[in-house]
């Protein structure tokens, strides 16, 4: 699900009733933060639970150069699944929404953020992934000139509805307490959320203006190898889980033949249908991958 996760993001799917690309636009983190609300099927039980109760939930953090320094006290128990984002917000020309670029999206439990732990990152992860961010906005035609960038980062620790424990039962509900937020805009989900914005200004200007990208489109009958793989789509712009789940997966060095090009409905993105086999030549099916992955590796014509 992480390596799927990932490739949403990029794709910007739409999930749970929010339009495909917008959710793309909204940038990594704001995809993320849809997606962790997402429940697991492992996640649910029919047994009743006792309640687990949060009622403290103290996160220390601090930038020292460029490390990031943070603990969590809380009273959950050490196995609770957690997420920790990094990121930096940016926002373009006619547009309220907050885009943003990750420092860092990590998984852990309690258990390992109890101890302090040190997070990495320089002013050059964000400048490469600000770029390319920036490429692909354009080339989905949805880019504008950007009026500003945060001078902070924001820090987030979740406490999300996926948990791996079906202590926390469906939809987190065993879960209670002080510290607990019922969201009730996404089926009553129990979470606990922390969040705060640190000094940390660039140490240089990005550029704000709109990025000019000519890739050229994939041509239909012709056969690609991709270095990094895709996600192979059963529709275009999925808008349910249901059409997510059905998603199949192209490996590292995986072939696309392309039967088909297409325009997304809510961006200029391009759109290929293709037949997929693997790095082995084991067949995989026929689906939609967006054209945003020719931004993203090496695509090498084969035949």
């Amino acid at each position: 699900m992480g390596k799927i996760r990932g490739w949403l993001i990029l794709l910007g799917c739409a999930c749970l009733a929010f339009v495909a690309v917008g959710i793309y636009l909204l940038g990594t983190h704001m995809a993320r933060r849809i997606l962790d609300h997402v429940e697991p099927h492992s996640a649910s039980s029919s047994m009743p639970q006792a309640p687990l109760i949060c009622d403290k939930f103290d996160v220390k953090a601090s930038v020292q150069g460029t490390r990031l320094e943070l603990s969590l006290d809380t009273d959950l128990p050490d196995g609770t699944d957690v997420f920790v984002d990094v990121y930096r917000s940016y926002r373009m020309k006619g547009n309220p929404s907050d885009y943003s670029i990750d420092y860092a999206h990590l998984t852990g439990t309690v258990g390992d953020w109890r101890q302090v732990r040190v997070i990495d990152f320089g002013h050059d992860r964000f400048h490469k992934q600000y770029a390319q961010a920036r490429l692909e906005q354009a080339y989905a035609g949805v880019a504008a000139e950007v009026v500003s960038i945060s001078d902070n980062i924001q820090v987030r620790v979740l406490v999300h509805a996926g948990q791996s424990s079906p202590l926390f039962g469906p939809k987190n509900r065993n879960l209670s307490g002080k510290k607990v937020v019922v969201d009730t805009a996404r089926g009553g989900l129990h979470i606990v959320e922390w969040k705060h914005s640190l000094p940390y200004p660039l140490d240089r200007q990005a550029p704000k203006e709109v990025p000019t990208v000519n890739v050229p489109p994939l041509e239909v009958g012709r056969t690609y190898r991709l270095s990094d793989g895709a996600i192979l789509l059963s529709e275009i712009e999925p808008a349910t889980m249901w059409a997510v789940e059905q998603s199949k997966e192209i490996g590292p060095q995986g072939r696309v033949l392309v039967l088909k090009v297409a325009k997304g409905k809510h961006s200029s993105c391009m759109w290929y249908q293709v037949r997929a086999t693997s790095a082995d030549g084991t067949p995989i099916g026929v689906g939609w991958v967006n054209g945003l992955l020719q931004l993203q590796q090496k695509v090498e014509k084969v035949d």
